[in-house]
C-alpha cells in the first residue's frame, strides 16, 4: 500500500536539509529527480531507493514536502525526520 504525508512547508530548507540528511543515515540512495514550473506552481521531485523500496520526496509550492512510498517505509522515515527535528 502507497501512502503521501505532507511533512511540511516546501519552502522550509531545514526541514529539505534534515529529511534527506535522514534518508542518507537510513542508506538511502538517489534514483533520479525532476524540476518543473507552470504557471506560480513549482515542482521538485526526487526518487530514492531505500532498503528495496522506492520513496519519492516532492516539494510542490502550495502543496508542501511530501514523502510518497510504502506505508511501512514512510512511516518510519516520517518518524525519523520529525524525531530529528
Amino acid at each position: 500500500m502507497t501512502k503521501t504525508v505532507v511533512l511540511g512547508d516546501e519552502y522550509d530548507d531545514a526541514l529539505r536539509r534534515r529529511t534527506f540528511v535522514v534518508l542518507r543515515r537510513l542508506g538511502a540512495e538517489i534514483a533520479g529527480g525532476d524540476w518543473a514550473l507552470a504557471g506560480s506552481q513549482e515542482v521538485e521531485t526526487v526518487r530514492v531507493r531505500l532498503n528495496g523500496a522506492e520513496l519519492t520526496v516532492e516539494a510542490e509550492t502550495y502543496v508542501g514536502l511530501s514523502l510518497t512510498g510504502p506505508a511501512d517505509v514512510e512511516d518510519g522515515v516520517a518518524a525519523a525526520v520529525r524525531a530529528a527535528g
